[in-house]
This record gives structure tokens, C-alpha cells and sequence, in this order.
């Protein structure tokens, strides 16, 4: 989009309690920052709630420093096993609720 929608607005005090929930592992870093660069550029201060479900450390250290995100990492082993990541050829993918929750 080269502007905004007529009916969208850059107000985020409507949207104060609502956050965005997304989660990647190494596989998907690079789809979070684009994700969370798109919220920001959208829509600056939106808050954005980031899970670590199986990022490399640089790549956790780099999420740990963006503004306006609440970085998590989700604890697999408070969970039944059919919930960790193995990976994106093999998961579940049963991980997701539990991040909304």
C-alpha cells in the first residue's frame, strides 16, 4: 500500500489494551521482523507480544532490543510433549493457543 485506507487510523489510544501475539522459531526470524516493522510503521506504539519458540540466540538478542515489543519465551517443558517445537517439518504446531492464552 502506497497510503493508508480511508477508514484507517493512526490513533492507537483505541487500542490500547490490544496487543499483537506472534511466535517464530529460527526458521521464521526473519517473518517476525518484517512483522513487527509493518506493525510500527502502521501503527507506532501498537503493542507487540513476540514468543521465542526456537530462535537462535542472536537472533534473541536482537528481538530483546525492539521497542514497544514484549519478548517471551515460551517454557516447552510446562507443557505436554506434543506441544514443542521440532521443527517446521515436523510441529505440531499445537504451541499456538498456548501463546494467546
Amino acid at each position: 500500500l502506497k497510503e493508508a485506507p480511508p477508514w484507517y487510523t493512526r490513533d492507537s489510544t483505541c487500542h490500547k489494551d490490544f496487543a499483537i501475539v506472534t511466535a517464530a522459531s529460527h526458521e521464521y526470524f526473519d517473518r517476525v521482523v518484517n512483522l513487527v516493522g509493518s506493525v510500527h510503521f502502521w501503527n507506532p506504539g501498537q503493542r507487540v507480544i513476540v514468543f521465542d519458540v526456537g530462535m537462535l540466540p542472536n537472533q534473541t538478542a536482537e528481538a530483546r532490543t525492539w521497542v514497544d515489543v514484549d519478548f517471551r519465551q515460551l517454557n516447552f517443558s510446562r507443557y505436554p510433549d506434543h506441544l514443542t517445537w521440532t521443527g517446521w517439518e515436523r510441529s505440531t504446531y499445537a504451541f499456538k493457543p498456548v501463546v494467546i492464552w
